[in-house]
């Protein structure tokens, strides 16, 4: 079964190449010299070793050779992978950029809107105290006794003392009215006082919890970048690994349509999941939709929209994503 793709296939899995990968005249040679060696001449056995020599010559060639295509082939995948991470970065940080860009965006709005309700309740109370009339005055007993004096001397026709009286009760009625509006105004100025501090304590309420929504995005920030570094890690790890044990690996067994049920096969979908091919894949994953083609019209009118991220909203469900095998 030839390979559709030979740069898919590793050094374990050569034998899904044609002619398993090495040299077709080996086997050839392998059986001339078997041939050579039934007849029995002196001549032939010196042919037949000439064979083999060359064979085992060829053989070692080809195998260095699928060595050499292997390292190239897992140098390629690592520059891949490589590559692959720094876009994941990039991509990781942008996201992030935009989600700082949301939240101060929503700060703003969330001080914006308490500024439009501070002067809002403002006007209010400036509305209603305006509306209310100052009160009127209530005297004290001493003049409201001697204003009953005054009318009962004014009643008697002793209009001399009542004009005493009357002269003496305007100076006081006049400092009881003074004092009457300055404790009105004083109540008035206490009721704006009492506002402002209200206003005050829940302005320093709201910075605070803007400040703590800073915070908040800030270590989630750095707890999303320490987590991305880390599976970065482990994944430059799993995949080195995946690569050296390539080697190592037992050579899986070519479909036939006689094999039977407890021979190995060699799957196609290994090429999918296997770490070997891992910067490959990656790179193909995170290149796929993370560019949005913009709309003509909004070229055409400079209308700049949000960029469009995967998997950032809350509500979306995350799909697992699957670890690579390292065998």
């Amino acid at each position: 079964m030839p390979a559709t793709n030979w740069r898919e296939v590793t050094f374990s899995r050569a034998h899904l190449r044609p002619n398993d990968g090495l040299d077709p005249d080996v086997l050839k040679m392998r059986v001339r010299t078997k041939q050579l060696a039934k007849t029995g001449e002196l001549n032939n056995y010196a042919q037949a070793l000439t064979l083999v020599a060359t064979a085992e010559e060829r053989q070692k060639k080809a195998l260095e050779q699928l060595r050499k295509d292997e390292l190239v082939r897992q140098e390629q995948e690592q520059r891949s992978l490589g590559e692959a991470l720094k876009m994941r970065e990039a991509h990781t940080i942008a996201l992030w950029d935009h989600k700082k860009k949301l939240v101060s965006q929503h700060i703003e709005k969330k001080i914006e809107g308490f500024e439009e309700r501070k002067q809002g309740q403002r006007d209010a109370l400036m509305m209603a105290m305006n509306k209310e009339p100052m009160p009127p005055v209530k005297y004290s007993s001493v003049i409201r006794d001697d204003s009953i004096i005054e009318q009962k001397l004014a009643r008697a026709n002793n209009f001399d003392y009542a004009m005493r009286y009357n002269k003496s009760l305007a100076g006081q009625k006049k400092e009881e009215e003074a004092r009457h509006e300055e404790e009105w105004l004083r109540s008035r100025q206490l009721r704006i006082d009492r506002l402002e501090e209200k206003l005050a304590q829940e302005e320093a309420d709201m910075h605070d919890a803007c400040g703590r929504e800073r915070l908040r995005f800030e270590f989630q920030r750095q707890v999303a970048m320490e987590t991305l570094h880390k599976n970065q890690r482990a994944l430059t790890h799993d995949v080195s690994h995946a690569l050296a044990n390539e080697f190592a690996q037992r050579r899986e067994v070519r479909k036939s349509l006689t094999a039977g049920k407890s021979q190995p096969k060699s799957y196609k979908s290994r090429q999918d999941t296997n770490a070997t091919f891992y910067g490959r894949l990656m790179m193909e994953r995170v290149g796929k939709g993370s560019l949005d083609v913009p709309s003509v019209c909004k070229m055409h009118w400079d209308i700049e929209d949000a960029p469009r991220f995967e998997d950032d909203g809350d509500g979306k469900k995350k799909k697992a994503q699957k670890r690579p095998q390292t065998s």
